[in-house]
């Protein structure tokens, strides 16, 4: 396994089952009838136990678009083209997508990772330049990708992660 990986893996932390207790508990006496916030409260619950905190106010958010092609539109079963994939990329950037409403009803910042668009975006596109290959391999015919490609996209992920926790101009996410 991969330097990065390995040790982003070594990081990761059981979430807190005394959290995920406290936040039900905290559910249950709410003046409304259990579960009637659905996944809302699963969510809420869940973000107490992993930040190990009953204080889950999100502060700063951001939400990242990885973009890329896949091999297996060769086959059809895709219900666009292989051209529209760096369109969508512009759109994204321009703020025209529906990634890009749901975000600004949130508050919540939107990035875009390149990881396999078979596409040459111009350098000063601002977006993550990360590709890892012009889109996967047609699954039907084989291994989409390789093992290392897996591994350098998901550690292309945490290094945009990583710098998008580190920004001081922005401040810390809220992870």
């Amino acid at each position: 396994m991969s330097g990065l990986l390995e040790q982003t893996i070594k990081c990761i932390e059981p979430v807190s089952a005394e959290y995920r207790v406290q936040a039900q508990k905290r559910c249950r006496e709410q003046a409304k009838p259990a579960g009637s916030l659905g996944m809302i409260e699963a969510i809420g619950i869940q973000l107490a136990a992993i930040r190990r905190s009953m204080d889950i106010h999100l502060r700063r958010r951001a939400v990242v678009t990885c973009a890329g092609d896949h091999g297996v539109v060769a086959e059809g079963v895709s219900q666009f083209p292989q051209e529209v994939t760096p369109k969508m990329v512009y759109n994204f950037v321009n703020g025209g997508a529906s990634i890009n409403a749901l975000a600004r009803a949130c508050d919540t910042e939107v990035y875009v990772a390149d990881l396999g668009v078979n596409h040459d975006f111009e350098s000063e596109l601002p977006i993550f330049h990360v590709k890892v290959a012009r889109g996967t391999a047609n699954m039907t015919q084989g291994p989409a990708m390789t093992r290392d490609q897996a591994v350098q996209a998901v550690e292309a992920g945490i290094r945009i992660v990583d710098e998008l926790c580190a920004d001081d101009e922005k401040g810390a996410l809220d992870i």
